[in-house]
């Protein structure tokens, strides 16, 4: 993951995000060889490439947070993001919906990941793959990449 090293990071902040990536490519290797139908497999792809391309970063870094509507808009009807939810908890990729307010009438989702920690922050790592993979490749075919858990943009 040399690519990384093009980053402003200190030395810390880079290490938490190797591992974060680590992780997240884990993850994404772990969805892709599970067993069942490719079309669920790439819907739980789906969710973590919403959340990155168009959730916001929390400020803690532990979560990507998005509202229901503009996750509908991009992904599929709250039903059916209930389930995918509960599907993909077993994957370790958790998205609740979470927070409505009553003042506006939204309604939060969260994304987060089991093995999200301190040293670990695979929320922020997920938010810069994407946004790399899409500055390089354009969002076609930075999803396509995705898709697959090609990383090798980092490689030197």
């Amino acid at each position: 993951m040399n690519g990384l090293s093009e980053k402003d990071f200190g030395q810390e902040q880079e290490t938490v995000l190797r591992n974060g990536m680590r992780e997240l490519h884990k993850t994404i290797v772990n969805v892709l060889s599970s067993e069942g139908k490719n079309d669920n497999k790439y819907e739980k792809i789906k969710v973590l490439w919403v959340f990155a391309k168009y959730g916001d970063l929390s400020s803690d870094y532990e979560s990507i947070e998005i509202d229901n509507d503009l996750f509908k808009d991009y992904a599929w009807s709250t039903t059916k993001g209930k389930r995918v939810s509960s599907q993909c908890r077993a994957m370790g990729i958790n998205y609740i919906y979470d927070e409505y307010d009553e003042y506006d009438g939204t309604l939060t989702i969260r994304l987060s990941f089991d093995k999200e920690s301190e040293d670990c922050q695979m929320v922020y790592a997920l938010k810069t793959v994407v946004d790399d993979l899409i500055k390089k490749f354009g969002s076609d075919d930075a999803l396509e990449l995705f898709k697959k858990a090609d990383f090798r943009m980092y490689m030197d």
